[in-house]
């Protein structure tokens, strides 16, 4: 997903409409999250046909979520239910939404009792980041098209109740760390050496916790 994202946004911001549509529908059939493409693909395209009347952009939107329709589309038929991936994610997962509730809820009591439990603390850092990133992003701003993925994204890891603010999600927003590392290079360019010692040691904590304590990032 983050190649064909990086892909597609890239040829969005080129204008190069039918190659960001095709990597965007293949980026939509790679994890449910990629639906963020078409957002990309659609402020990208209003934009274009807003400023220079440039129609041929509704190719991208167009393209877009084929990837996800025809994964759904096969996988009711291989499962001969209609709607049965929605179905396995409600009875099987006991997926539900809490817009965001179940990520503030984990990030206190990570606060409040540090020690009981490692998801809440994973959950509260992810947070914590994701405030950071979009602090960055509002000094250093990003071009429309990876500010709507970004947003959907984000949206799309507060909404459930159980799978929420992980690690795996924040990295999915990756246009965030371009603002991170433009307010890096201009105003502490001298601390990428840290950076880079933080994130291996969060790696192999992460790493840690996951297989000690089933603390999934």
């Amino acid at each position: 997903l983050l190649v064909l994202a990086a892909g597609c946004l890239l040829f969005l911001l080129r204008c190069q409409w039918l190659f960001a549509g095709i990597l965007a529908g293949l980026g939509t059939a790679t994890r449910p999250n990629g639906i963020a493409l078409v957002a990309a693909c659609a402020i990208a395209a209003l934009i274009a046909i807003r400023e220079r009347r440039e129609w041929r952009s509704l190719i991208a939107v167009v393209l877009a979520p084929t990837g996800f329709v025809g994964f759904q589309l096969w996988i009711n038929r291989h499962a001969n239910e209609p709607w049965v991936w929605f179905r396995v994610q409600t009875e099987a997962w006991s997926e539900g939404t809490s817009w965001g509730y179940t990520a503030l809820h984990r990030t206190a009591k990570a606060f409040i009792s540090p020690l009981t439990s490692p998801t809440n603390v994973i959950t509260a850092v992810s947070v914590l980041t994701l405030a950071l990133l979009f602090w960055l992003m509002h000094r250093y701003r990003l071009p429309a098209p990876l500010v709507a993925y970004v947003m959907v994204v984000v949206l799309l890891m507060l909404i459930p109740n159980t799978v929420t603010a992980r690690p795996r999600f924040v990295y999915t927003a990756f246009p965030l760390f371009i603002s991170a590392a433009a307010w890096l290079q201009r105003k502490h360019r001298d601390w990428w050496t840290y950076i880079f010692a933080s994130c291996a040691a969060g790696i192999v904590g992460l790493t840690a916790l996951y297989g000690a304590l089933g603390a999934i990032p």
